[in-house]
């Protein structure tokens, strides 16, 4: 609580692999500061649309899209054919955490595919291509190419 989760989860990473480098930053994104979105891959989890559109358009790097409220989310990875533009319809139709709050499974649902799913584009391995959706409290998770 009142800590930085980009600074804390550094912390961990870099107590697990002393020789990783990762670099974080505590300030709002703006298209003026896009530059900080020069990395290996980036995980966008603001649930923000503005804030993601920013990202969508300035990130030249893998991009992860994350988005929950209550028990469900969406993961995917940025493609010509899915990104935050053509799925923002849909992103500000999807219900929001202001309104129906955060079921704590999700969250541990959400990091564990988005961890995955960087493992494999810094490894070099196949990414899935589509749309992931999952619900935590019917442990469901579904793939849509």
């Amino acid at each position: 609580i009142n800590k930085f989760k980009a600074k804390e989860a550094k912390k961990n990473l870099e107590r697990q692999n002393s020789r990783v480098k990762i670099k974080t930053f505590h300030e709002e994104l703006v298209p003026t500061n896009s530059f900080l979105l020069d990395s290996d891959v980036v995980i966008d989890s603001t649930n923000d649309i503005n804030t993601s559109l920013i990202i969508d358009k300035n990130c030249k790097k893998p991009l992860l899209v994350c988005r929950y409220a209550g028990d469900s989310g969406i993961v995917f990875n940025k493609t010509a054919t899915i990104n935050v533009k053509k799925l923002q319809a849909k992103l500000e139709k999807d219900k929001k955490i202001e309104d129906i709050g955060i079921f704590n499974p999700t969250v541990c649902l959400a990091a564990s595919i988005l961890v995955s799913e960087s493992m494999k584009i810094l490894l070099k391995k196949k990414p899935i291509k589509g749309l992931i959706s999952f619900n935590s409290w019917n442990h469901t998770i579904r793939v849509k190419k």
